[in-house]
């Protein structure tokens, strides 16, 4: 191997490890992520509720791993972008080239609900989403106090392909759970 090869194959070697390291620490996060319900978070999702963002209550509990997560220091975002009110184009960031959004798919669904490829598109062109993950959990609605929420990683994938893969159904599109890596 020349000195040209060799480099090159030492950055595509840097690269990734970079890439795998994210995803492990992703899955490993996610998957060891447990939470006992308590007053804390049926507030916490209730306050997200009331911004009105979301159409129905129940829609808010797919927010439980993001919350939990951030409330326990496992997970960050970057700053908001100026014009905006609030961090709403990543979920996590686990690295500054390393931007998620959490999608939690429902147990009766082979399908995730994904925002409007435009959207994701948008963001990605910002530079503030490159990546969306599924996962699901045990409990997914109408918590109880003292209830335990696990979580379960089932794939992450990059935006593009994400955008061009998913089924595009006009405000938002669906991705198959078997296209998650």
């Amino acid at each position: 191997m020349n000195k040209l090869e060799h480099k090159i194959s030492d950055e595509l070697q840097s690269e990734i490890d970079h890439e795998t390291i994210n995803h492990l620490i992703v899955k490993n996060t996610i998957n060891d992520h447990t939470y006992i319900v308590d007053q804390w978070l049926l507030d916490a999702l209730d306050d997200e509720y009331k911004k009105g963002t979301y159409s129905s209550r129940k829609n808010v509990d797919a927010l439980a791993l993001e919350i939990t997560l951030r409330y326990k220091g496992k997970l960050e975002t970057l700053e908001k972008l100026p014009n905006e009110k609030y961090q709403w184009r990543h979920d996590w960031a686990v690295a500054d080239d390393f931007l998620i959004d959490l999608k939690r798919r429902p147990q009766w669904s082979n399908n995730y609900c994904i925002s409007s490829s435009g959207k994701l598109q948008e963001s990605y062109k910002m530079g503030q989403l490159t990546h969306v993950v599924g996962f699901t959990q045990n409990i997914e609605n109408d918590y109880k106090l003292g209830d335990k929420l696990t979580f379960k990683c089932e794939g992450i994938l990059p935006v593009d392909d994400v955008i061009r893969i998913a089924e595009d159904k006009g405000s938002f599109c669906l991705l198959n759970k078997n296209k998650f890596y």
